[in-house]
């Protein structure tokens, strides 16, 4: 196997995985929230994953005051959800991003880049399947140079007249 092909298999299968992945989150998102604060010196980098979106917000410690909790942390949103008009997935968001004093906030709908990366996933996959070559059999790529029977000798296969 070439070292292209090589690279392009690996990448065809992570990619698979990454929209396994990235649907899980999304269909997730719905029951059980993520969120990750992170202290980057005087500010507060926050990643947060619900309701379908993946949201990033930059809070400055000085302007606002916020509980020293650090690492990755579950959150039940059902009493989020009672509140009324609250679906359990926002296919878009109501605020793709917002600012005040003090924060900094934008979302994605995570639908977007499973989306794109589907389709990469797709392109890579079709890209990727097996191509015959050029005069030589469809099944076992067996060099059919010469061959009048039109028949493989190799595997048997019934050879299109062009092809033998």
């Amino acid at each position: 196997m070439s070292r292209h092909a090589r690279t392009l298999r690996i990448l065809k299968w992570t990619a698979t995985l990454g929209c396994l992945l990235l649907a899980t989150i999304l269909v997730a998102s719905g029951w059980q929230w993520a969120y990750c604060p992170v202290p980057a010196g005087e500010h507060w980098l926050h990643c947060v994953v619900s309701r379908g979106l993946l949201g990033f917000a930059v809070y400055d410690g000085r302007a606002i005051k916020l509980p020293p909790r650090t690492g990755f942390q579950l959150l039940d949103p059902s009493a989020y959800l009672e509140r009324p008009k609250v679906p359990r997935f926002a296919w878009w968001s109501e605020q793709l991003s917002q600012s005040g004093p003090g924060y900094w906030f934008i979302s994605i709908p995570l639908w977007l880049p499973l989306v794109a990366l589907l389709l990469l996933t797709l392109w890579l996959w079709h890209r990727g399947r097996r191509r015959p070559r050029p005069g030589h059999c469809r099944r076992c790529d067996y060099d059919l140079t010469g061959n009048v029977s039109g028949v493989c000798p190799e595997c048997g296969t019934p050879i299109p007249p062009r092809a033998a």
